[in-house]
């Protein structure tokens, strides 16, 4: 079984495996590889997903796409057992601008906020809405929650990736492996103070008895997951068409 990486260094042999199939995905079906590309893969009827963004000037793989805005809109494909969305010929001079800001002070990274000044980012009322306030206030009880933080410069690169747990009204830090069973809910935020922006995903971690999941196609992710046993599956399937 092939291993799962989140938005670390990904092997070169692993790195080299992704750009070569992606391109051949894109070629397949007239993806443009030019600029930079931003693709997610959900496995139909499952939580499982995986995220990708390569910049094809020289085949890199990057840990996010800085600029959210640039993804609000994006193309669709369902593709056998996976639906694919995606957003192509993204700019490089823009996105290496984004890249090159000087990263804001992350010296309380420990903590999922730089302060309590954080508020939502274009604020959206979901059904999962209790989960974000309580880890917001520290307050409530959800054991079978992962709460996943993305820390970055607003508009610029990627600080840290931290996961939480929220347990008898006590926020603590979760182990940094894996989670693959994603619940489809997520908030950004932002702080202006400390010029930072702050992605918050869930996943489900032990006993998930109760806990609904959203098995419908996922949103573009700006950030890479770069889940292998869903890449490698999809792959596969692409090459035996």
């Amino acid at each position: 079984m092939m291993s799962c990486t989140t938005s670390k260094m990904v092997p070169v042999h692993e790195s080299d495996l992704i750009v070569r199939k992606l391109r051949a995905f894109c070629r397949s079906h007239s993806i443009p590889t030019e600029g930079a590309l931003v693709v997610t893969v959900h496995r139909n009827r499952t939580t499982e997903f995986a995220s990708v963004i390569v910049r094809w000037d020289n085949e890199q793989l990057l840990p996010l796409y800085p600029l959210a805005t640039d993804l609000q809109q994006y193309s669709e494909l369902k593709v056998g057992d996976f639906f694919v969305v995606y957003k192509a010929k993204l700019d490089l001079t823009t996105l290496d601008a984004a890249l090159g800001r000087q990263p804001a002070d992350d010296s309380n990274s420990l903590a999922p906020f730089c302060c309590n000044n954080v508020r939502p980012y274009k604020a959206r009322q979901l059904d999962r809405e209790q989960l974000f306030k309580d880890f917001l206030t520290s307050s409530g009880h959800h054991p079978n929650v992962v709460f996943e933080v993305k820390r970055q410069v607003d508009n610029g690169p990627l600080l840290s990736t931290t996961y939480f747990k929220l347990v008898h009204n006590c926020i603590t830090k979760a182990p940094e492996h894996s989670y693959n069973q994603k619940l489809h809910a997520f908030k950004n935020y932002k702080c202006t103070e400390h010029n930072l922006f702050f992605g918050v995903d869930l996943y489900c971690d032990g006993d998930t008895t109760g806990a609904k999941k959203n098995v419908h196609h996922m949103r573009l992710n700006q950030f890479a997951h770069h889940n292998m046993d869903v890449l490698g599956d999809f792959f596969s399937q692409e090459s035996a068409k």
